[in-house]
């Protein structure tokens, strides 16, 4: 992962390593029910060195662009009319919104900059789509994310 957060990953025995950022090594974190039992020498202080990643990590998925472009009802409501309208000019889409053109064209930029939608300016008109292909990426990307650190966060939880 390259947000600056040591990566993890499962291994086939449902362990969670992470690869440890200052010493090279993996850091492995048995999967075990009470979830204070950890190997590699490591012990309590190397599960709550894993704990705090995993925090830091969801942490920054929950505050990516991906998800504060969904938090607002006014995006979903964009996101909705475009998934019915397909692709649509600004004023197209702002005709449709009892917000003005410039707050909607803001959340248009947000979504577009989010990687929800798709840009394309002809001449004076520019024009927005859902850009499908980009939004199952990043849901497979933050699903992918999510189950690798739940081992860390979250044992017990595991299905």
């Amino acid at each position: 992962m390259s947000n600056g957060h040591p990566s993890r990953k499962l291994r086939g025995d449902d362990s969670a390593v992470a690869d440890d950022p200052v010493g090279g090594n993996d850091l492995v974190c048995s999967n075990d029910p009470g979830g204070d039992n950890y190997d590699a020498g490591g012990g309590e202080a190397l599960g709550r060195a894993l704990r705090e990643h995993a925090a830091e990590e969801l942490s920054a998925l929950v505050d990516s662009k991906f998800f504060k472009a969904l938090c607002e009802p006014a995006r979903v409501e964009i996101i909705r009319f475009l998934t019915r309208a397909g692709k649509c000019d600004v004023g197209t889409i702002a005709q449709n919104f009892p917000q003005d053109a410039s707050v909607v064209s803001r959340h248009l930029r947000v979504l577009a900059e989010a990687g929800l939608l798709r840009r394309e300016k002809r001449g004076r008109h520019v024009y927005f789509e859902i850009d499908g292909a980009a939004i199952v990426e990043q849901t497979e990307n933050v699903l992918s994310r999510f189950r690798n650190l739940v081992p860390i966060c979250c044992p017990g939880g595991e299905q």
